[in-house]
């Protein structure tokens, strides 16, 4: 996961191409199934605080490809 977040972070000021619209596709895939699990272990351990800092990650990834997208060079 400490990759995926090291290769995101790099790429961030990267002009809004196919490949970085694919890198922030497949690390949106990889948050929610991260939240999915997260929410999973919350409902038995209690740990709220750490599904809602996924959720709010996974929204801003969702606005950031779908709601309002900068365009495709």
């Amino acid at each position: 996961m400490l990759g995926l977040v090291v290769a995101l972070w790099l790429a961030r000021t990267a002009p809004n191409t196919l490949a970085r619209r694919a890198l922030m596709i497949g690390a949106l895939v990889a948050l929610a199934q991260t939240t999915a699990i997260s929410l999973y272990r919350a409902l038995a351990l209690n740990a709220w605080p750490i599904v809602v800092v996924e959720f709010v990650l996974v929204m801003g990834f969702v606005w950031v490809l779908f709601i309002k997208p900068e365009p495709v060079v």
